[in-house]
């Protein structure tokens, strides 16, 4: 995984790719999370898989990509059996406005990497910034080595499930991977680092898109310091 989609932490791809390379172990990555937001130069790094998301750039939904080194030593068979589409591994009509769509968006997501990087990045300090100075929270993953699109934290003394349910009608944020909403259990990811009791089932997810502004930031800081006073309320009746 590139880019964690719960904590945003950014594995260290270079060096695990050219360790594996070395001893000649095929190496995957999930980078959803990472194209389009980060460079990924494929020409350096010695990866043989890499599998990316459109809608995660900005791109069309229903659309993905698998990037494949070496096609002919990696031999790769078909999970469906049909048609002779993309070189017999995938049958059927190819989607071609998706595909156009996905090629388009990362393209434009590659011409404003560095900016996007820098603005989103302001974005998720001002909201840092402006809970930390009202209420007790923790972060979750090591900042020097995050993503700015992703913030997974908790609120002291206060739980997913109640912020979430507070904040239904102003912000959506999770308490997890978006792939995994609904679930009662709670992130095998934190649990994973060690974190346990109330951190673990306080702590939720917010994502940034590079087309936030300032005034969604503070907006969401009103609206998550608002519920948590709410929520202290209703705790002490």
């Amino acid at each position: 995984m590139h880019t964690n989609n719960e904590t945003g932490v950014m594995q260290p791809i270079a060096e695990v790719a050219s360790a594996l390379a070395e001893a000649g172990v095929l190496l995957h990555v999930d980078a959803a999370q990472g194209a389009g937001k980060f460079t990924i130069d494929l020409k350096r790094i010695p990866i043989d898989l890499l599998s990316l998301s459109a809608h995660k750039f900005n791109g069309p939904k229903g659309i993905g990509c698998l990037v494949i080194r070496n096609r002919k030593h990696l031999r790769l068979q078909p999970l469906m059996a049909g048609g002779g589409q993309e070189h017999g591994l995938h049958p059927g009509t190819l989607a071609t406005h998706q595909i156009v769509g996905l090629s388009s968006a990362l393209r434009r997501a590659a011409e404003r990497r560095n900016t996007d990087l820098q603005r989103v990045a302001a974005l998720k300090q001002r909201l840092l910034e402006r809970l930390t100075t009202s209420v007790p929270i923790q972060v979750y993953g090591d900042p020097a080595r995050t993503s700015p699109y992703i913030l997974s934290l908790s609120i002291d003394g206060v739980t997913s499930d109640a912020l979430i349910n507070q904040l239904a009608q102003q912000l959506a944020i999770g308490s997890g991977s978006a792939c995994g909403s609904g679930t009662i259990e709670p992130s095998h990811v934190l649990r994973a680092m060690g974190i346990e009791g109330d951190p673990l089932y306080g702590a939720v997810r917010i994502s940034f898109s590079r087309d936030h502004t300032e005034a969604d930031i503070d907006t969401a800081a009103d609206c998550i310091l608002s519920a948590v006073e709410r929520i202290g309320e209703l705790i002490l009746r």
